[in-house]
């Protein structure tokens, strides 16, 4: 009986070696796509901050009102009597 060894075997590295080898090759390129990036200023990021903040009080204000709306409407429609707490 004749054993043939495949070479290309004994080259490969084993599954733990494979994906940490990739694992370190990923972080190596997100580190490069990071330094590419183009980082707001300080100045723009609290622009940023505030149009979010105010947009979210503003629809929060809005869902708030159509909510007591609704209540008040289904109250007098149905003739349900609040209760308070």
């Amino acid at each position: 009986m004749v054993m043939t060894t495949d070479s290309t075997a004994a080259a490969k590295p084993n599954f733990v070696v494979q994906t940490w080898l990739n694992l370190v090759r990923f972080l190596k390129e997100v580190k490069a796509e990071l330094k590419k990036t183009n980082w707001p200023t300080r100045n723009e990021l609290t622009k940023y901050v505030v149009v979010v903040m105010t947009t979210i009080i503003v629809v929060a204000i809005f869902l708030f009102l159509m909510d007591k709306a609704a209540q008040f409407l289904a109250g007098h429609a149905f003739n349900i009597q609040q209760t308070t707490r």
